[in-house]
């Protein structure tokens, strides 16, 4: 389990009389949006699939072969290997005449690669949708998703939930993550970019995935969640993904060595903590909804967090300190690794374009015989758009927002143009955070403008600060502040951990910081919840001599006013509880046996929890 300290994110709250009228008049004129969308007549849609069809693997051997062939390639090389021209290593080598891959990834699969070609199929995939004639199924980029994780809901990944569900939550997505949401601001994400900074020496890859997981859950549920939660988050977060990307038939066989029944679990108590921040919404931005639909739409936001910008923010912001701190092995020369206020915004965007983090747009036949994934990446390295486009290379502004379709040029890398072409509808595809991404990452950056030079990489890989492909990202270095730049990085081989004791590698392992001494991080102190009006209380197993504490759970202690009955049962958000029962001891009060989460055993926050004083 890693485990993230960051500093706390808060939203933004010294708006001036006119920003909150401004704020206000947005709220009500998307409420009234959204509730418009929410009546819409949904009869006429195409044909949902069986329980049955949704079980189908569609990830086959052949797939599975070809996405492993694509692991750390660059793109073209992969793809125009497979090209339909009559010369493929001569595409592969000048990515000049790549356009149609039948075939790979799977048999089944065919992609499209040329820019023009991208923007025209995008802009027609709502009324296709809606027609029937694609489907879009449970997939991100080139990745498919299996049903295990949603088997007991939707029984796919909600992206790729059916038309009637996306029609319907589409307008949340646009409401609290599109450019016009007053779920946030740019004044709320800098102010959140300054805590992050404020008191900070030293950053890794794990500091920018916790940043991200704060603020988003901060803009779409307005929740402020403790280090610990980010803990546990980011852990369902792997463990979702490696469950979801893998064979149905070979997580389903293996489902104990998976865990699968421990992520199920985890993700249903995320879903309740995220209903109950829907429903509680003191923001006024999220409208009544209930039932099925609530849940939907948590989960919706937790696999966005989870899938989605989750990933992506955080692996963006990680490739750009790599293409400014990477020295010889950077994309950019050493005359132009300097951020300032002019070349930001460039620098940004010429990085999703180089590597962009999501590579294709898939969609479906409506019977599921043939995959078609539009790639996004070879769109964003086409010679015909793109002059020197394997080049990482501060292109004009007026390049990337050049007007392409109902999107721009940049904006092809967020399939901004599936849309449609009437702007953004409940139909639409593509991604409704894409201003929202795009103004974390220059932010984020736009704060490191003036202290730039403070920061220097002190740990690396033997290869040192590389970036690479299939999928894009940045190897696993750290950044420290005030450190002497003239002494060489530490080279991050774990090999040269074998004197450490066995504590110290998991700390190591956990910081990514490894051959030297690593410094325990001060550990978070347990907060008995709030529904254990009495107290929180270790449990001892007796079956040992004598006895041993319970290290996976606690006894909350309660009024027995509290214990709940079969109308109102006692909960704990968020918290997999046993159903209350009189003391023996205090026939006034109420005991219940709750988990402690994972992050809380990793903390060995149990020792914080002791006997109850009364």
């Amino acid at each position: 389990m890693k485990r993230f300290f960051a500093t706390a994110i808060f939203v933004f709250s010294g708006y001036a009389q006119a920003s909150r009228v401004r704020n206000g008049d947005a709220l009500q004129e998307n409420g009234e949006s959204l509730q418009q969308d929410l009546k819409r007549d949904h009869s006429s849609l195409p044909t949902p699939l069986t329980a049955k069809e949704r079980k189908t693997n569609r990830a086959s051997l052949s797939f599975l072969k070809g996405m492993i062939h694509m692991k750390g390639k660059p793109y073209h090389e992969t793809f125009c290997k497979w090209a339909e021209e009559s010369d493929p290593e001569d595409c592969a080598a000048t990515s000049s005449c790549c356009s149609k891959v039948d075939g790979h990834p799977g048999h089944n699969s065919k992609s499209d690669l040329t820019f023009d070609v991208i923007v025209k199929e995008l802009m027609t995939v709502p009324e296709r949708e809606e027609k029937g004639t694609i489907r879009r199924l449970g997939d991100l980029g080139y990745f498919i998703f299996n049903d295990l994780l949603w088997n007991e809901d939707w029984k796919t990944f909600p992206i790729g939930a059916d038309f009637a569900d996306h029609r319907k939550n589409r307008p949340f997505a646009d409401l609290l993550m599109g450019s016009k949401s007053p779920a946030w601001n740019r004044e709320m994400i800098k102010k959140s970019v300054q805590e992050f900074f404020e008191k900070r020496t030293s950053m890794t890859s794990a500091d920018h995935a916790t940043f991200v997981t704060k603020l988003f859950h901060k803009i779409l549920l307005d929740m402020d969640i403790s280090e610990v939660e980010v803990a546990d988050f980011e852990a369902y977060k792997a463990s979702a993904m490696m469950i979801s990307l893998l064979p149905r038939w070979l997580v389903s066989s293996l489902r104990w060595a998976f865990s699968l029944s421990t992520a199920r679990e985890n993700r249903d108590l995320w879903l309740e903590k995220y209903e109950h921040a829907i429903k509680n919404d003191k923001r006024g931005i999220i409208p009544p909804v209930e039932g099925r639909d609530r849940r939907f739409l948590a989960d919706l936001l937790l696999t966005s967090m989870t899938s989605a910008g989750g990933l992506s923010v955080p692996s963006l912001m990680g490739i750009v300190l790599a293409v400014v701190y990477g020295g010889e092995n950077s994309p950019l020369p050493s005359s132009q690794r300097k951020i300032t206020k002019n070349n930001l915004e460039q620098l940004v965007l010429e990085t999703v374009r180089r590597f962009p983090v999501v590579v294709g747009f898939p969609m479906w036949k409506p019977d599921m015989s043939k995959r078609h994934v539009l790639n996004l990446a070879m769109a964003l390295r086409d010679h015909r758009k793109w002059s020197d486009p394997l080049e990482f290379k501060l292109r004009p502004l007026s390049e990337y927002h050049e007007k392409v379709g109902s999107g721009t040029k940049i904006g092809l890398a967020w399939a901004e143009q599936g849309k449609g072409p009437e702007g953004f509808t409940q139909d639409s595809r593509g991604c409704p955070g894409q201003e929202l991404s795009v103004v974390m990452i220059t932010e984020f950056f736009r704060a490191m403008i003036p202290m730039q030079d403070e920061w220097t990489v002190t740990e690396m890989p033997s290869g040192g600060v590389t970036i690479t492909e299939g999928p894009c990202a940045a190897s696993s270095f750290t950044l420290s502040r005030g450190a002497d730049p003239s002494k060489p990085p530490t080279i991050n081989d774990k090999d040269c951990d074998s004197e450490l004791t066995a504590e110290e590698r998991d700390v190591a392992d956990e910081s990514g910081v490894h051959c030297q001494k690593p410094e325990k991080p001060d550990r978070p102190g347990f907060t008995c919840p709030a529904e254990c009006e009495e107290c929180c209380k270790k449990i001892i197993d007796w079956s040992f001599v004598f006895g041993r504490q319970d290290t996976t759970k606690f006894k909350c202690i309660m009024p027995k006013e509290k214990m709940g009955n079969a109308k109102t049962r006692f909960k704990i958000v968020g918290r997999k509880c046993e159903d209350p029962k009189i003391r023996n001891s205090r026939p006034g009060q109420a005991k219940a046996e709750c988990d402690f989460t994972q992050a809380e055993q990793d903390f060995k926050m149990y020792d914080d929890v002791k006997t109850c004083s009364k």
